[in-house]
């Protein structure tokens, strides 16, 4: 986490408080998150704006993977907290969290589509490059180095729309290749990380409202993804062999695990896929039945957490009033 946003300018000042004596069910607010999402995959088949079918079925495929970390949380967070592997739930709940933030880039327009695909096939090549240059003396890489890479590499860029120009800058800035006579170097744009997607979002809107609010929670789960003192200690913590847990008690451990681990990163995975599918349903105001189940979904999650209830009166409850 490099941006600095400082808490002043998005700090939701809550009026009241959740009832914290209501005993919150996870089973219900997780069916409706997985109803939400079938339903904005199923949206996304139909035509909508300026956005191709391919455009469409790759949101769609994020918006699964998304969906598919979340269920690794879960399984994770099972194994509770007498064992430190639970612990990396957080460095996990980065990724549906990551994925709003693209979600969002996305539905600013079609091109952020073309973008997010096209530096994923540059990585993909980059990497090509770099394994090819590595074993370029070893007989055995011969035929995927000089055919099958290529091949596969090349069919998936003309697919992508990819240029040869495109792909020759690429050889002459990883390898210093020189650009042919007549030939303009062309780069391939980078697709943002969750400090540049707020950049990219305009000023003083709820939606970049809502990503500043939410990048003080990606800084923390990067905590966990980067090892640092907070991953550290968890980890001593919620580890029954260690000799550092007698520093506190069983309680203690209990509620710190529940209040710091568990709620936090199944909380941040939930209200990520929801937010999600919400920016959604914008690009689907007459799909009726996504609109109600993205509503059903956040009046789950916002009666029981603060965070819920800040992006819901920062961004979603006048986003669902519009698409509504």
């Amino acid at each position: 986490m490099s941006k600095f946003i400082p808490v002043s300018s998005c700090a939701y000042v809550h009026p009241d408080d959740v009832d914290t004596e209501k005993h919150v069910n996870a089973g219900p607010i997780n069916d409706a998150m997985d109803l939400a999402v079938a339903r904005a995959v199923t949206a996304l088949e139909k035509p909508t704006g300026a956005y191709t079918d391919f455009q469409r079925a790759n949101i769609a495929a994020v918006l699964k993977s998304m969906q598919s970390s979340h269920g690794s949380i879960r399984k994770i967070l099972s194994w509770g907290e007498d064992d430190p592997r639970s612990v990396d739930a957080l460095a996990v709940a980065r990724v549906p969290l990551e994925g709003l933030y693209t979600i969002c880039l996305f539905t600013e327009g079609p091109e952020w589509v073309d973008i997010y695909l096209q530096d994923g096939w540059r990585k993909k090549y980059e990497q090509f490059l770099l394994q090819q240059e590595e074993t370029k003396k070893l007989p055995r890489f011969d035929d995927f180095s000089k055919n099958a890479g290529p091949q596969n590499l090349n069919a998936l860029r003309k697919v992508l729309g990819i240029t040869d120009a495109q792909v020759l800058t690429v050889e002459h800035e990883d390898l210093g290749t020189p650009m042919p006579a007549g030939v303009a170097k062309q780069g391939i744009p980078k697709f943002p990380t969750p400090g540049g997607v707020i950049t990219t979002i305009p000023s003083g809107t709820d939606k970049r409202h809502m990503l500043e609010r939410l990048y003080f929670e990606y800084g923390f789960l990067c905590s966990f993804a980067h090892g640092l003192p907070d991953a550290t200690l968890f980890k001593a913590m919620f580890d029954k062999n260690s000799k550092f847990r007698k520093f506190w008690d069983e309680q203690e451990l209990k509620n710190t695990f529940q209040r710091q681990v568990a709620e936090r990163a199944y909380t941040t995975s939930l209200i990520s896929m929801i937010q999600s599918v919400a920016e959604l349903a914008a690009l689907y105001a007459a799909e009726v039945d996504l609109v109600a189940a993205v509503g059903k979904a956040w009046q789950e999650i916002s009666e029981g957490s603060l965070l819920g209830r800040a992006i819901w009166n920062t961004r979603t409850k006048t986003l669902l009033g519009v698409v509504g």
